[in-house]
């Protein structure tokens, strides 16, 4: 009997136990990154989503004047949105006073439809032969979704929030192109520029024939940060190398660019060593700007 008695209140302490210890571990609450917005664009006649991630140090009293540099991150859906957030924080937090990545306000764009916004000319299906994907019937609404971003959200975005004026414009793929494309655009709307793994091959090369008829880039400094991943298509690996080569050519005073290639990485990956190199490397020497002009 005494046996099963000791038995019981072992058990018993046991639950109680777990009991408290479930007590201990509840719900605090959401870990927070940032916020949704949208409006309903009078360009595109469509509704736009977009989410915003306001530095750590924005709500800070002694902070309340300051203003941010902004960028803008195409194809930001969430998970794009969660890891060029934690970049951003990770390497604006790093080196603190001696950072060249800036803390930033990230402002991050998930197209409704991105054959259609991200690409500057229309495929016609018939020039491709009977394998043209179907998406080529959506092209060529790059300049109506850049005149979105000029127009109607960038003023938002700067009235809202405190920014500097240095705006950032990053892309992945098709993002990556429509990021060149307005680079090239002869009134470029933005002063940094990340194209991670760009289809450089779009159009038969249309950023490489752009780009050799080039003879104006604005009067603006402008840094470019290109990322090529390794591929087996030797046509978009070409087409890539073939850009950097008349970009070069073409020694525009005001434009500094790179072209970092990671063999290792493909398509789908490049996207996190892209960011976190392209971030350090367009915002290099920012710091040291940014005292140079107190």
């Amino acid at each position: 009997m005494r046996l099963y008695i000791l038995r019981l209140l072992i058990v018993c302490t046991l639950f109680l136990t777990q009991a408290l210890d479930a007590e201990d571990h509840k719900k605090a609450g959401p870990v927070k990154i940032g916020d949704r917005y949208s409006f309903t664009s009078k360009i595109l006649k469509e509704k736009q989503i977009y989410s915003v991630a306001l530095p750590r140090s924005y709500f800070k009293a002694k902070n309340k004047g300051k203003r941010y540099p902004v960028l803008y991150i195409l194809d930001g859906y969430k998970n794009t949105f969660h890891m060029v957030s934690g970049i951003v924080e990770k390497l604006s937090r790093a080196n603190n006073s001696t950072s060249d990545v800036p803390e930033l306000i990230i402002v991050a764009l998930p197209s409704n439809n991105r054959f259609r916004d991200y690409t500057p000319t229309k495929l016609l299906k018939e020039h491709y032969g009977k394998n043209a994907p179907d998406w080529f019937d959506d092209t060529g609404g790059a300049d109506k979704y850049l005149s979105m971003l000029e127009f109607e959200l960038m003023p938002e975005i700067q009235q809202t929030f405190r920014t500097n004026g240095d705006d950032s414009l990053a892309g992945h793929s098709l993002g990556g192109l429509l990021a060149l494309h307005d680079m090239l655009g002869g009134r470029p709307r933005f002063d940094r520029y990340i194209a991670l793994d760009a289809s450089w091959w779009y159009d038969n090369r249309l950023m490489e024939r752009t780009a050799s008829k080039l003879t104006f880039l604005g009067n603006s400094p402008i840094r470019l940060y290109m990322a090529l991943a390794g591929s087996p298509d030797q046509n978009h690996t070409s087409s890539a190398l073939d850009f950097d080569r008349v970009l070069k050519t073409k020694k525009l005073s005001n434009l500094t660019h790179t072209l970092q290639r990671f063999p290792s990485e493909n398509h789908n990956s490049i996207d996190l060593q892209g960011y976190y190199n392209g971030l350090k490397w367009v915002f290099e020497g920012y710091g040291k700007e940014e005292q140079a002009t107190r």
